[in-house]
């Protein structure tokens, strides 16, 4: 592994407090508006596409029922904030 993606990893870590993920990786995304009857916002399937490991935030393909769209720079939050991706659990 050459030094530079070695140290881009470890950068990746710490900022995340996780291994990061890794592009083509399934994650969930919250949505920012309530989508679902009780008025809550919902969780979405989203591939990342990109990794930004200066301040953790990636850039996601998010799928909706009707549709999808890519998003850039969208932060990590646990326990689904909205606006945020999450692992799945």
């Amino acid at each position: 592994m050459k030094k530079g993606l070695l140290l881009l990893g470890l950068l990746a870590f710490n900022v995340f407090g996780f291994e990061p993920p890794k592009v083509g990786q399934i994650v969930h995304y919250t949505s920012l508006q309530a989508v679902e009857d009780d008025g809550s916002p919902s969780i979405q399937p989203a591939i990342v596409t990109r990794i930004r490991s200066a301040d953790g935030k990636t850039a996601l393909h998010i799928f909706y029922p009707k549709g999808s769209f890519v998003k850039d720079d969208v932060p990590y939050a646990e326990g689904g904030k909205p606006g945020c991706w999450h692992l799945p659990q």
